[in-house]
């Protein structure tokens, strides 16, 4: 009998974040949470705070992100699973999201689910 392997994929979501041609985008990380800075293709400043994070990373685009300009949930997220364990936490007690900022990067954030 074979079992499938839990595959990890990305469901668009909707966060609150406009990364459409965003630009000088900002991470502050203090007291367990990460405010995120940016300014919107309206030359609007923005920002959006997520709180009790995890983990994060910025990463260049690689193939492993959608080069695009939207928000995701990564379901089955390995590196959740990874984040969970090494820090002794119960892995569905958080979300893994991944904010795609065109061609400035990705932010992935591990999150308490709400």
């Amino acid at each position: 009998m074979a079992i499938d392997a839990i595959v990890e994929r990305l469901e668009g979501v909707d966060i609150g974040v406009s990364a459409a041609d965003a630009e000088n985008v900002e991470l502050l990380y203090r007291f367990g949470d990460l405010l995120l800075r940016y300014r919107d293709w309206m030359e609007q400043e923005c920002e959006k705070k997520f709180l009790d994070v995890l983990a994060f990373r910025w990463e260049e685009f690689t193939n492993q992100a959608p080069r695009d300009d939207s928000s995701f949930e990564v379901v089955n997220s390995t590196w959740l699973t990874v984040q969970a364990k090494a820090q002794e936490v119960e892995p569905s007690d958080y979300i893994h999201y991944r904010i795609c900022f065109n061609g400035n990067g990705v932010l992935d954030v591990i999150m308490l689910r709400l």
